[in-house]
């Protein structure tokens, strides 16, 4: 075959595409032929780009919500303590006299005008979550299916509801006000009393191993958390008042009492009251709907009673609310310091007796409020996203377990700043408001200084009580009846209370009808999804539609 038959052969067609082989017709139908396939084209062509996108895109979302709940639970958590540090009676503080003489030193003292606003927006703080509580439950009510509870178990939910509202009341207006931020946010990682001894009471009769090394880690933390009982009201120095530090968080604890209850208690009245704790029956929103109002109630009364208590008058709450909730004057006072002309605090100075007035503002009061109550909400939200998509290790738990090591850095370089210089946030916070800040002795060894290194304790300890937020019991997209044993979150302690209150379940729930399940046989088999799967009542092979249902 010369250089021409080459150039002239076809080497499918010859071999592949020809009708004749080796002398053979062969039919068109049995021949072999080559279908060239289509160039790919549209969302068919294959890149690795979009895989590349999709997996940073995943990793943006897990990074992007566990930001956003540890700065709306480190913003929430810091404005609250901003709005207690203006409630305690009689508190003097410097105040920056840019605007004034410079060459002169002033203080300021908070007026019981000034007290009552912030007292106020505290007890609205407080209600804004109860109030989403009873308009979710009302709304249940009036487009689902109605139920109501047995007395007993509305009486139940009335006395372990209305003991948080006490305790969160006696925190926010008589425990906090006393000590300095600082302090007061580490106090916020000792609410774990209640949990951490059911913990141990429930898993003491246990023989396995695992479960008695556990139960030992459970004995350490219950045991760190109790020690704040006692951390700083000893050395308050004649100061009563602390000693409502363990009257406050135990009551504050027994909220979250029913969802540490196990049903592999050895105790049978324990295990019947852990099963019927699991489910989320829609008569729950009827005692709810009622709760969340009285709850407001009893948190309103224990603060003017608690108030009236320790004061002995409360009618700077209700004589003016005309001045209350709008501009009103204030005083600044100019001092003389006493040592080298240099005040390095208010005790330290004398008064001249010489004034001058100030006035308050509300706008920026009211704005402080709905940025605590917004970010509070957004962090309770972006929680709840990360659990229904399943991100809850990175995007929940271990934000929440950075809140108050992020917060306590954020207060330290503040107060340290305000220490030196008053004013150090002239023009970005009004003069005659700051955090209730500690001596600037105590900023320069905090740690060591009032037993301030056992927090470490109260955080490990609130880790290991809270464990099970680490690893996801829910499925994906679940409700938030699977997801929290709460409708809503505690208004005054957001990172705590969506920790705690996430469900403590072995078991993933399914929620059908109002029921609960723990597995997917039982929702499969249950009497409405029966049907709706095998019409006919005597055609239901379990096989059958178990191997159906594994295709998806």
């Amino acid at each position: 075959m010369d250089e021409d038959d080459f150039d002239d052969f076809d080497e499918e067609d010859s071999l592949l595409g020809s009708n004749e082989r080796q002398g053979e017709e062969v039919e068109p139908w049995n021949s072999f032929q080559i279908i060239h396939r289509k160039p790919a084209s549209g969302s068919t062509v294959e890149t690795k780009f979009i895989d590349n996108g999709t997996i940073f895109l995943k990793i943006a979302t897990i990074f992007g919500v566990g930001l956003v709940v540890l700065l709306t639970a480190v913003t929430s958590k810091g404005l609250l303590l901003f709005m207690t540090s203006q409630v305690k009676k009689n508190v003097t503080r410097q105040y920056c006299n840019r605007g004034l003489d410079a060459s002169r030193q002033y203080v300021f003292s908070m007026p019981d005008v000034e007290r009552s606003t912030w007292i106020w927006l505290l007890i609205f703080a407080y209600c804004v979550p109860e109030v989403g509580t009873f308009i979710r439950s009302l709304r249940i009510l009036v487009f689902k299916s109605r139920s109501y509870p047995h007395p007993a178990e509305f009486l139940a939910l009335l006395v372990t509801e209305s003991l948080p509202a006490i305790g969160s009341s006696l925190l926010v207006f008589n425990v906090l006000p006393e000590i300095d931020v600082i302090r007061g946010a580490m106090l916020t990682n000792a609410m774990s009393v209640v949990p951490g001894l059911e913990l141990i009471l429930f898993n003491m009769y246990s023989t396995k191993r695992s479960v008695s090394m556990a139960l030992v880690a459970d004995i350490a933390a219950l045991i760190a958390q109790v020690s704040a009982f006692v951390a700083w009201p000893l050395l308050a120095d004649g100061d009563s008042t602390l000693w409502l530090i363990p009257v406050s968080t135990i009551l504050i604890s027994f909220g979250w009492w029913e969802n540490f209850i196990s049903e592999t208690s050895a105790i049978e009245f324990v295990r019947n009251m852990a099963k019927s704790r699991k489910s989320f029956p829609n008569s729950k929103y009827f005692s709810y709907a009622i709760i969340s109002i009285l709850k407001c109630c009893i948190f309103f009364a224990t603060t003017v009673a608690s108030l009236y208590i320790r004061e002995g008058t409360i009618g700077y709450m209700f004589n003016n609310f005309t001045a209350t909730f709008g501009n009103h004057r204030m005083m600044v006072t100019e001092v003389i310091p006493t040592i080298s002309g240099i005040s390095n605090g208010v005790d330290d100075a004398v008064s001249s007796g010489v004034t001058q007035p100030i006035y308050s503002d509300i706008t920026l009061q009211l704005s402080i409020w709905f940025v605590c109550i917004a970010t509070a909400y957004i962090c309770y939200a972006f929680a709840k996203f990360s659990c229904k998509i399943m991100i809850q290790g990175a995007s929940f738990a271990f934000p929440i377990g950075l809140v108050v090591p992020v917060l306590i850095t954020g207060l330290v370089i503040f107060c340290g700043y305000f220490a030196k210089d008053e004013c150090a946030f002239h023009g970005s916070i009004p003069s005659y408001l700051f955090f209730n800040a500690p001596p600037l002795t105590y900023l320069n060894d905090f740690i060591g200084h009032q037993y301030a290194w056992v927090w470490l304790l109260w955080l490990v300890s609130q880790i290991w009580i809270t464990r099970h937020i680490w690893s996801n019991k829910n499925s994906k997209l679940a409700t938030t009846e699977q997801i929290f044993m709460r409708p809503m979150y505690h208004g005054i302690l957001i990172d705590q209370s969506i920790a705690m209150n996430r469900r403590n379940v072995a078991h993933q729930l399914r929620k059908d009808d109002g029921k609960f399940y723990k597995n997917p046989e039982e929702l499969i088999f249950s009497s409405s999804s029966s049907k709706a799967l095998c019409p006919h009542k005597g055609w239901r092979p379990k096989g059958l539609v178990t191997a159906a249902l594994k295709i998806f």
